[in-house]
């Protein structure tokens, strides 16, 4: 047992500049733990430079050198989770209240991505935006880690600092790329509405129907590309927190020839979180977007050539800054898309991780 609590170690990481990943897969509470020492953790500008073996990965939305990809090698690492006193939650959040209208940063971009669609330009692109949260006493990150994976079992809920990327949580609903040996998923998420519109009946929109068809489609044609042959589900609903999303599950199998690294990087960014045409949506993102994204809608988790890979696209998702959060979400943006429907979605989608902060 350590000498020390979780919130102490995380802030001695912090203060000596080393590396601390932690996560619940989705259908357990149970935590893993790694801590990495400063000159274990490495940096890439490529996807073609990821190191062939096992370890955690954090990519952002748009590699740079100010955004690299952040590799934590496991060889030899073992999970402390067990050498730590984890937080207890005992209350559940209260409902938070939405904000309505749209800021005037929000209109204005909304508006430039809207004159985009309509000019045939694009099929589709991702408008996000970023708030930070006010809060009445100092962020505890390890309870807010805490409170995430339980109020959301069915997400990728992790916790990851390194001088790199800074402090950064979620609870993830989509995951990018799972699997091992010739066996490998993925899956196209997108549409969402709150949770009690389909409980009470209601049913999916054209928009939201045919912006999770592009998603899909785009996937698969990416995977053919690389002569992957898929195989894919029919749409079905699936509930996030109080949310609800369309997937389809595509499964396919992966020759020797491809590499685990080629293969996430051309999947990733999907439309989910990009656009389409991707190559000309993300430089319009880029370019137009009014704060740069960082690390939210990249990826992240487990990369491992020789056993099971899970990789997940980093959403519902905040960073914490001198105590500050800031919380990040986005919505698909369709040349039928609405200013307020897109502005309540993504405020819907910072309730996720900003329930797990109260």
């Amino acid at each position: 047992m350590s000498g020390r609590s979780l919130a102490e170690e995380l802030e001695q990481v912090i203060q000596d500049r080393a590396g601390l990943f932690a996560y619940c897969s989705p259908g357990t509470c149970v935590p893993r733990l790694f801590l990495f020492a400063t000159d274990e953790i490495r940096t890439y500008c490529s996807w073609a430079s990821l190191p062939d073996s096992k370890g955690f990965l954090i990519a952002p939305f748009a590699l740079s050198p100010s955004t690299p990809i952040v590799f934590l090698p496991l060889d030899g690492k073992t999970d402390l989770a067990q050498d730590y006193i984890w937080p207890t939650v005992t209350e559940a959040p209260s409902e938070q209240q939405l904000r309505h209208e749209p800021t005037e940063a929000y209109r204005h971009a909304f508006g430039t991505f809207a004159q985009a669609l309509a000019s045939g330009q694009f099929d589709k692109l991702v408008l996000a935006r970023q708030k930070t949260s006010a809060m009445q006493a100092p962020i505890d990150p390890i309870a807010t880690f805490a409170c995430a994976s339980k109020l959301y079992p069915d997400a990728y809920t992790y916790i990851l600092y390194t001088p790199a990327t800074g402090l950064w949580l979620a609870s993830t609903p989509e995951l990018l790329l799972s699997g091992s040996y010739n066996s490998w998923q993925t899956m196209a998420l997108a549409g969402t509405l709150p949770a009690e519109a389909i409980e009470r009946g209601g049913c999916w929109s054209d928009k939201n129907i045919r912006e999770q068809a592009l998603v899909t489609t785009y996937i698969c044609d990416r995977l053919s590309s690389l002569d992957i042959e898929t195989h894919t589900s029919t749409p079905y609903t699936v509930r996030a927190g109080r949310l609800v999303h369309l997937r389809t599950d595509i499964a396919f199998s992966l020759a020797e020839s491809n590499s685990i690294g080629q293969l996430v990087g051309s999947l990733h960014p999907t439309p989910a979180v990009c656009g389409l045409p991707k190559e000309e949506a993300m430089q319009f993102i880029i370019s137009h977007e009014p704060e740069g994204r960082s690390y939210y809608s990249g990826c992240l988790g487990l990369i491992d050539p020789e056993g099971d890979t899970a990789l997940y696209v980093n959403l519902r998702c905040l960073s914490i800054e001198s105590g500050v959060a800031r919380l990040y979400a986005g919505g698909g943006l369709l040349p039928n898309s609405t200013l307020q429907d897109e502005w309540l979605e993504t405020e819907r989608k910072m309730q996720t991780m900003g329930a797990a902060l109260r």
